[in-house]
């Protein structure tokens, strides 16, 4: 399991999503998700981007599977350097990076490339996933359309 836990003191805030990842797969293949024939992985918007990070570690969970597939909604944050904001995006996604100490969990393709704050963009590192990947990007992804843009 990855030991990514942290607690903010400031805030108190406890981040542990890679552990509820793990906890959570954990769990499944115990109940039988080792011996499944297909498999979905899915998440929408934090979670559709956590889809694409994890999407080739959930397939190698599931080795005997015949088809394992990822779906990712509205999780493509693009850096998109001609765009507006670009700079913002990239000190927060950065900063989200460096909070939640992912530095460890991004792929390595990309940060042996490039900075960890731009290997939490898609657009550096999808390219590299092997696992089949349908992505669906909603033009009204109130996140990205509003906090993104600035």
């Amino acid at each position: 399991m990855a030991d990514v836990e942290r607690v903010d003191p400031k805030t108190n805030l406890t981040y542990r999503g890679a552990r509820i990842f793990d906890a959570v797969m954990d769990e499944m293949l115990a109940k039988g998700m080792k011996n499944a024939e297909n498999a979905i992985l899915t998440g929408t918007s934090a979670g559709g981007l956590a889809t694409m990070l994890h999407c080739d570690k959930f397939r190698g969970l599931i080795p005997n599977a015949g088809r394992v597939k990822c779906i990712s909604d509205s999780g493509f944050f693009i850096h998109g350097t001609n765009l507006p904001g670009a700079e913002y995006r990239l000190r927060r996604f950065a900063k989200v990076v460096k909070t939640h100490k992912l530095a460890k969990l991004l792929p390595t393709s990309c940060t042996s490339k490039m900075d960890e704050g731009l290997c939490f963009f898609p657009e550096n590192f999808v390219q590299d996933i092997q696992t089949p990947l349908f992505i669906l990007e909603s033009a009204f992804e109130k996140f990205q359309v509003t906090s993104l843009s600035q």
